[in-house]
């Protein structure tokens, strides 16, 4: 018997429904395996209580004499739908909490997690914060908020030996397998110190930039080159005491972003814009990079004349405008240290790598910088980005919990 005697009609009306979609997949999904006379059964059920949902009785009766009619014959023939336990009605509910992810993912935001520095200081990939005196390090309580909030991983390498700190370089080679977040397979670095003959190291992420590390390690002057187990080292004149902390620090995660991946379907991008784009089909992208994504800044659409002046951009002879870190980077305002030319030697494709250098965007294509010039690998190295490749624009910043938290700039 269905525990509907004290429903109202209306009510009564609303749980056959219910069993009404349950009877309907049962029917739909598995009538060619079942045998004729159940079929039969569940089919006259079925029409019964469709047919007393049409009529609309004022009373609760019809219903859960339907209902009651109906129910043995969905346990006898509902195989997985009906009844279902609680685990098949919870991977249901992932199966589609999945797609629906899926869906916002493809179509309009997608998450993104900003791993290095090259649009610093408008987005943060990964920083460090070194503790030279144990008194600074963060406890207790403090030390589990900056953990939640700001995503920090601590680090802490111990001297093996007495003696002086070598900093060694590592290779490519030396990759090591590791989990994101647990589950989702990444590869790390070592930062490997050697003291003594004997090493200590701590597997950082591989976009991490550990140069703070080595800078907070050298003592001034007395820094100088050398090999340790064939790898090229520095050796930091820092003496140290078995058992002493060489270094201590914590890495900051890089920002993670929404990416706005609807609005390009409506509107082309715009000058000022901090775009993302696949690297997929950028022809000058090393093989390391292609595949990835970037963000960067986008400073020239088709047909747009770009000429770099240290320290700033001029986009058909003019200053450039339409982003705040456009003028900052002009007037080398705060951390904006002014835009450089792709002078790298090793970069030759770059459009822009000598004094008085001007080109000119071709059709279908956009020229993208990043905040940081000095420390961004862009369109000045590796060439103009097709529209093709464009995925979205920077939407909102939603993770870690600091001053950018908003809003993208």
């Amino acid at each position: 018997m269905t525990d509907s005697s004290t429903s109202s009609p209306r009510k009564a009306r609303r749980i056959a429904k219910d069993w009404l979609e349950i009877a309907g997949k049962v029917y739909h999904y598995r009538r060619d395996l079942l045998p004729a006379d159940e079929l039969m059964e569940l089919t006259e059920a079925r029409a019964e209580l469709k047919r007393v949902v049409k009529e609309k009785p004022n009373e609760v009766k019809p219903y859960e004499d339907a209902i009651d009619r109906l129910e043995p014959i969905l346990k006898k023939t509902g195989g997985y739908y009906y009844p279902k336990d609680s685990k098949a009605d919870w991977l249901e509910t992932l199966l589609v909490m999945t797609i629906v992810a899926l869906g916002i993912r493809q179509f309009y935001f997608q998450p993104m997690k900003i791993p290095t520095n090259s649009m610093y200081p408008t987005y943060h990939g990964m920083t460090t914060e070194v503790y030279d005196d144990p008194a600074e390090e963060p406890s207790g309580v403090w030390k589990w908020v900056r953990k939640l909030g700001r995503g920090t991983q601590h680090f802490e390498l111990k001297a093996p030996a007495s003696g002086e700190v070598v900093w060694v370089w590592p290779s490519q080679e030396d990759a090591i397998a590791g989990r994101s977040m647990f589950v989702i397979p990444s590869q790390k670095k070592p930062v490997w110190l050697s003291v003594g003959g004997q090493s200590v190291q701590a597997n950082v992420p591989m976009e991490y930039d550990p140069r703070p590390l080595l800078e907070d390690l050298v003592q001034q002057g007395r820094a100088r080159e050398t090999i340790v187990n064939g790898h090229r080292a520095i050796a930091t004149g820092k003496q140290v005491q078995a058992g002493d902390t060489m270094l201590s620090w914590d890495i900051l995660t890089g920002d993670q972003l929404f990416v706005d991946r609807m609005s390009y379907h409506f509107v082309k991008p715009e000058v000022g814009d901090a775009v993302v784009f696949d690297t997929t089909n950028v022809p000058g992208m090393s093989d390391g990079e292609r595949g990835k994504y970037y963000i960067k800044r986008l400073v020239g659409t088709e047909g747009d004349t770009i000429e770099i002046q240290p320290p700033v951009v001029l986009r058909n002879g003019k200053p450039i405008e339409g982003a705040d870190a456009f003028a900052k980077n002009a007037a080398q305002e705060g951390e904006y240290e002014g835009y450089l030319r792709g002078d790298d030697p090793q970069f030759r494709g770059s459009p822009s790598r000598y004094p008085g250098d001007m080109f000119t965007v071709p059709e279908g294509n956009y020229f993208a910088l990043g905040d940081n010039s000095d420390e961004s690998l862009d369109s000045r190295f590796w060439g103009f980005v097709p529209e093709r490749s464009m995925v979205g624009r920077a939407g909102f910043i939603y993770y870690p919990i600091s001053p950018r938290w908003g809003l993208s700039e």
